[in-house]
């Protein structure tokens, strides 16, 4: 039992980290300043994250189990210190993505330790899981607003410090190796810098077309991250042991699993990361309040696990997955409505509901995956799930923060009319500082909070869009139990190196 402690002690490390850091987000723009590189704090780490994922992936099916958990946990301890000493925002989002290789290390390998039980418990040990996300989520954002308000926000990234060397004493004393047949490390360096150069260009493109900017910079980097991405996939298909498994996607089974992975971590992101800007920028509450917002995701999450721990054996892979990409739809149906008079009880419920859809179809897709697998490809199996959540979770902020930046500072700029005071639109990040309200007649702070909140309102109705499209992915995922699916499956699995099943 203490074993499981310590892996879902790490995880929760790495997923608290997450969620203090998008609800401490306007404390760092108003503290920092540069907010028009606010999604790149937010990118940077996801960069890594999905960087890391496939590596610690590989590494976990090739080497000692516990000797890579070391190292996933040194590298999110030194990039934790270097983000609480950052001084400005290139500077933390440089650190952000060093700890975002650490964080990566930690959830992968996190997920796969579950992927060596066997298949009729995982949606146990999955719940679990999401339990440890939930209660992240739950005290995370409270700790971190406590601790913005009392001391500062580093200190969200301090506290990381003692967490990680907490869980590399428990990792050395407690847990045990992992018995399992090993493979020969062959890691794709080239895959992974191909890989790198062509996201950071087509996040830089999504980015600046979100505002609806385009310019030759950015036409062009648009060509050389599709360039660079379009070679990665034809070269991950010809290499025996690509940095990303992309062979196993011609499994549709594994393909629909993923595209839910990917649709779960662009849902999820996109309202921890907009909701706090929302509350704090528009209805002028503190960073406890939209925390405490934000813990009705936690407690949707909750419920969303105890679906899919509870029936995804008695109700199969496809209704599990549509009853969450429903519950998806109904909250941001209730997101897309929010403007400037939005109650804060409004803002819950819609996040509940979307906590509870991102969990039950996330554990659905993780569990699809590693039941498509032998026991010998489990980290690469996961670490590809993994990578779709971590990809939709970049891209969802890429195309998102492009837009609701796009969209406020176009809103500023035509709702000012005074020259005094439009000289505000090149600051935008003063919105989020009480002394700038205190210094403007109120019906300007009025027009600001109305522009900040269209501009995030039109980020709901595009996730509401994405979530309508997740219902139609949902109907295609296969209806068979767990169980059943396992038993057809793993011995043919077994049987040879590079699984590619049919759908059944």
């Amino acid at each position: 039992m203490i074993e499981i402690f310590t892996v879902l002690f790490g995880m929760f490390c790495a997923a608290m980290e997450a969620l203090i850091t998008a609800t401490l987000l306007p404390s760092m723009i108003s503290s920092l300043g540069e907010m028009h590189l606010y999604p790149w704090v937010i990118n940077s780490f996801g960069l890594t994250f999905i960087l890391a994922v496939p590596f610690f992936g590989k590494l976990c099916d090739a080497y000692s189990y516990k000797k890579v958990y070391f190292a996933a946990v040194s590298i999110f301890i030194v990039g934790s210190l270097l983000c609480g000493f950052a001084t400005s925002m290139p500077q933390l989002i440089f650190f952000r993505a060093i700890q975002g290789i650490g964080s990566g290390g930690l959830i992968t390998l996190g997920v796969a330790y579950f992927g060596f039980f066997p298949i009729e418990k995982r949606a146990k040990m999955q719940a679990m899981v999401s339990f440890v996300w939930a209660f992240a989520s739950i005290i995370g954002p409270v700790i971190g607003a406590t601790l913005a308000e009392a001391f500062s926000w580093r200190w969200a990234f301090f506290m990381n410090v003692p967490a990680g060397l907490l869980v590399m004493s428990l990792m050395a004393l407690f847990v045990k190796p992992i018995q399992k047949e090993k493979q020969r490390a062959l890691l794709d360096i080239k895959g992974g810098i191909v890989f790198a150069l062509g996201m950071m260009a087509l996040f830089y493109a999504l980015i600046s077309i979100g505002k609806l900017q385009f310019s030759f910079v950015q036409i062009a980097s648009a060509v050389v991250g599709t360039a660079f991405l379009s070679y990665f996939i034809k070269y991950s298909l010809e290499t025996p042991n690509p940095f990303i498994p992309i062979s196993m996607l011609k499994n549709r089974f594994i393909l629909i699993a993923v595209m839910l992975g990917f649709m779960a971590g662009f849902f999820i992101f996109c309202v921890a990361n907009f909701l706090p800007l929302f509350v704090q920028g528009v209805l002028g509450q503190s960073a406890m309040t939209s925390g405490k917002v934000i813990v009705a995701m936690a407690f949707g999450s909750v419920v969303g696990a105890s679906i899919s721990g509870g029936f995804l054996n008695r109700l199969g892979f496809q209704s599990i997955a549509l009853i969450g990409a429903v519950l998806l739809v109904i909250g941001f149906a209730l997101f897309s409505r929010i403007n400037s008079y939005a109650s804060l009880s409004d803002l819950a419920i819609a996040c509940f509901l979307v906590g509870a859809g991102v969990s039950a179809m996330a554990n659905c897709g993780i569990i699809a995956v590693q039941a498509s697998t032998p026991k010998a490809l489990t980290g690469s199996a996961t670490s590809l799930f993994q990578f779709s959540r971590s990809l939709g979770s970049n891209i969802g902020i890429a195309v998102m923060g492009g837009l609701q930046l796009g969209q406020f500072r176009r809103g500023i700029e035509l709702a000012i009319d005074d020259p005094t005071i439009a000289q505000l639109a090149e600051t935008p990040q003063r919105i989020f500082n009480a002394a700038t309200h205190a210094v403007l007649p109120a019906q300007q702070v009025q027009a600001f909070k109305d522009v900040l909140a269209h501009s995030i309102q039109d980020v709901f109705l595009g996730c509401l869009l994405i979530a309508l499209l997740a219902v139609g992915v949902a109907i295609r995922m296969s209806s068979k139990k767990p169980k059943e699916f396992a038993e057809i499956a793993n011995p043919i699995l077994s049987e040879i190196p590079n699984p590619i099943l049919p759908m059944k």
